[in-house]
């Protein structure tokens, strides 16, 4: 074996011992250099983005603030913008029965006049195929949502509509029906005023006893 292959087994030799002291002298990798895989959050669920809930609005599914009143608001219930500035709030009620108009539910407060000044007013925007007093035909009844003093009122008849009664033309509309309440509270009383076709209007008696029924006073 001549020099020359000597010298070039040699450097290769040297060469492949650097490399395996080289490997064995990097130290590891930390655990903590290792790229994270970060997984995918669930979609947030939906509700309140974190405004001030507006009066009637939902803050929790099935529950809502109208006023400084809250109450568990049946969920096909469809809260409008007030047709007027006298309204606190109001929501529209989808027609059942084969009714083809929605129902409307009006809510007030901090508005003139007595109890039975507001109640005989909503009386006189009816009238009946007899010709007998509206207010004669009213039902009347109380009871306590909370320990607030509620007075309930029902009464069917030919409605006379005006465009501050429910948001539209004038008109008369016959077999329509009225649920009308005023809870009284520390601050005075709030009016609920649910007008709409016969049909509808009974068909939501039950859901609007229970919203009146759970309602609290939170200011």
């Amino acid at each position: 074996m001549n020099q020359a292959k000597i010298w070039l087994y040699g450097s290769a030799l040297i060469v492949g011992l650097l490399m395996i002291l080289f490997t064995f002298w990097l130290p590891a990798p930390s655990k903590t250099e290792s790229p994270v895989r970060v997984q995918p959050s669930a979609a947030a669920p939906r509700g309140n983005p974190g405004t001030a809930p507006m009066a009637g609005s939902r803050t929790t599914p099935g529950q809502g603030n109208v006023g400084n009143l809250q109450a568990d608001i049946p969920a096909t219930w469809q809260q409008q913008a007030p047709a007027s500035s006298m309204r606190l709030t109001q929501f529209r009620l989808p027609a059942l029965n084969g009714d083809r108009e929605d129902a409307q539910l009006a809510v007030f407060n901090q508005i003139g006049g007595t109890v039975e000044q507001n109640l005989n007013r909503w009386y006189g925007q009816f009238t009946q195929p007899d010709g007998s007093s509206s207010a004669s035909r009213a039902r009347r009844e109380t009871f306590q949502a909370n320990s607030m003093p509620v007075t309930f009122v029902t009464l069917k008849g030919t409605y006379s509509a005006g465009p501050m009664a429910m948001g539209g033309a004038p008109g008369d509309k016959p077999h329509f029906g009225l649920l009308a309440a005023i809870v009284s509270t520390p601050e005075g009383p709030y009016y609920f005023k649910l007008t709409g076709p016969e049909k509808t209007v009974d068909g939501y008696e039950q859901d609007f006893r229970n919203f009146l029924k759970s309602m609290v006073y939170v200011k």
